[in-house]
């Protein structure tokens, strides 16, 4: 069964600042090692590509490019998921959820996935189970 690679997985093995730094590199020579495909989506990418320009710079940018982008199958995320999870946004008026989030959700839900290698807490409470 394939994996969803979220955005604070990649983060946490690219930052060594990151507090779960450690956990996350070991996940990643596991997840590496085994036999489930990886699986992220547009709007995952677009964000860990931000939230790694933003704190540690483009130099690392080019090394989740070359890097880690080539070993993830990236799922685009289309018009009618983005409006559906902003419905639901919406509607249920959380804030804690982004809509990156909830668009990571509906695609697992989608394509039968049950692991995601993240490390927020919504993954868990939305009824996923988390890599360790």
């Amino acid at each position: 069964m394939a994996v969803l690679v979220d955005t604070s997985g990649v983060y946490a093995g690219i930052s060594s600042r990151d507090p779960n730094h450690d956990q996350a590199v070991a996940s990643w020579e596991r997840l590496l090692g085994g036999p489930e495909p990886l699986i992220t989506h547009s709007l995952i990418e677009v964000e860990s590509v931000a939230l790694i320009q933003a704190r540690i710079g483009v130099e690392a940018v080019e090394a989740f490019r070359d890097h880690i982008l080539p070993l993830l199958e990236v799922v685009e995320v289309s018009r009618d998921h983005r409006r559906q999870a902003l419905a639901a946004m919406v509607a249920d008026r959380r804030r804690e959820l982004s809509l990156v989030d909830r668009v990571s959700f509906a695609l697992m839900r989608e394509l039968g996935l049950r692991e995601a290698f993240a490390f927020g807490r919504h993954f868990a409470h939305a009824g996923f189970d988390l890599v360790d």
